[in-house]
């Protein structure tokens, strides 16, 4: 994959914080690789024929698929059969280009990717997951939840919450502000182990929708286990 030049200096970004990032173009998701984020998050339009078919297929239909992913690999398998209907198309090519933008920035020579229709809550409470980068994409239904560095007392985590909501535990600190992905929005987030930054993964959630109408159809991405 060829990458253009891109301005580096923190202005030139949409939306800039202490620890992560916002951008409309997809060059600059690279810009996660510095040591100063654990997030970059590329906010991007999507075809009228992508919007249709998740609006009208993939978000009506009971999906949760994996599959091992390898640089021109197929990743039709993604889809059941009763999906595969000529408008599919446009969102198989759009999880191929989110991939190949992956393998670019992490350099990984194979990825998991794992597409999962959602009715329930995933992972409720805060946390930071064990891989070296995960990347998130809702397709539907409300994003992913996050919080800045400067917002979050890592000792609270897990264990160290007491049994206690994350509200109530004094994991967000006074202010703290939870932040949410958009639709569409394509996620870059470091894990506990991304090389060289240890303690230093994004502090994250699912959205809370149990006990509602909402659906999300959420895409992922990771390193593939060895």
């Amino acid at each position: 994959m060829t990458t253009s030049y891109i301005d580096t200096r923190p202005e030139h970004l949409t939306s800039h914080r202490t620890s992560w990032f916002f951008t409309r173009w997809v060059d600059e998701l690279f810009l996660v690789r510095d040591p100063a984020y654990n997030l970059g998050v590329w906010n991007r339009a999507v075809s009228p024929a992508l919007e249709s078919f998740v609006t009208a297929k993939l978000s009506l239909h009971a999906v949760k698929q994996q599959i091992v992913w390898r640089p021109g690999d197929d990743v039709s398998s993604l889809l059941p059969d009763a999906l595969r209907t000529g408008e599919h198309l446009e969102f198989l090519r759009d999880v191929e280009r989110l991939a190949t933008v992956c393998q670019a920035i992490s350099q990984t020579d194979q990825l998991t990717i794992k597409l999962e229709t959602v009715r329930s809550n995933l992972c409720e409470r805060f946390h930071v997951d064990q891989v070296p980068w995960r990347m998130v994409c809702t397709y539907a239904g409300p994003g992913t939840e996050w919080l800045d560095d400067a917002d979050v007392d890592r000792s609270r985590l897990g264990p160290g919450s007491g049994g206690l909501p994350d509200e109530l535990s004094g994991l967000l600190r006074s202010g703290a502000v939870i932040h949410h992905m958009e639709r569409y929005a394509v996620g870059l987030m470091k894990g506990a182990r991304w090389p060289g930054q240890p303690g230093r993964g994004l502090v994250h959630r699912s959205p809370p929708i149990r006990g509602t109408d909402l659906t999300r159809v959420l895409l992922k991405m990771e390193p593939a286990s060895r």
